[in-house]
C-alpha cells in the first residue's frame, strides 16, 4: 500500500468554550478506515453526561509517488553513436501508471524536454528519463553514457 511518509493524523482537540459547569473540553484520537487510495479518518466524541455522540470525518486522498528503476543506467557507446532511448526498460515499483518523457537536464521540465528518442553520442553525456503518473507525482532515473573515443580510419 502507498504508506510510505504518511503519518496519523493529530488528536483532534474539542471544547464547547464554556466554563465550569457547562464546560466540555478533550482530545480524542482518530480511527483509521485504510481504502488503498484514500483514508477516512473519524474523531468521535461522546458525552459521559448525555450519552450524545458527535462524530467527525475527514477523507485524505493519497498520491503514489512513482519509484521508478530502468535496467541499464550505465551505457558504453562510442563518440558519434545513435541510442535509442526509448529502449530502456523503466518500472515503476509502485505499480502507478507512469507516462515517460526524456531530457537533457534535471529537474526534468518542459524546457529541457528533448523531441526524439532517438539521440546521438555526441551531445550530451547524461539524459534523464521522466516518469510522471496519473496524479501528477513524478521521479525521474539518470542515464549516463560512457563515451569511448576509439580510432577512426579514414
Amino acid at each position: 500500500m502507498f504508506t510510505r511518509g504518511f503519518t496519523p493524523p493529530p488528536p483532534l482537540n474539542y471544547t464547547n468554550g464554556l466554563a465550569a459547569p457547562c464546560a466540555i473540553t478533550g482530545s480524542v484520537s482518530a480511527t483509521t478506515q485504510d481504502l488503498g487510495t484514500s483514508r477516512i479518518y473519524t474523531w468521535t466524541y461522546r458525552n459521559a453526561c448525555t450519552g450524545n455522540e458527535i462524530t467527525a470525518d475527514q477523507e485524505v486522498s493519497i498520491r503514489p509517488v512513482p519509484n521508478i528503476v530502468a535496467d541499464r543506467t550505465s551505457i558504453d557507446i562510442c563518440y558519434g553513436e545513435y541510442f535509442e532511448l526509448s529502449d530502456i526498460i523503466v518500472t515503476d515499483l509502485n505499480n502507478t501508471n507512469i507516462t515517460l518523457t526524456y531530457h537533457t537536464g534535471t529537474l526534468a521540465t518542459v524546457f529541457n524536454e528533448i523531441g526524439s528518442t532517438l539521440i546521438t553520442s555526441d551531445v550530451f553525456s547524461t539524459y534523464y528519463i521522466l516518469a510522471t503518473n496519473d496524479y501528477g507525482c513524478t521521479d525521474e532515473v539518470a542515464i549516463r553514457f560512457i563515451m569511448s573515443f576509439g580510432l577512426r580510419l579514414v
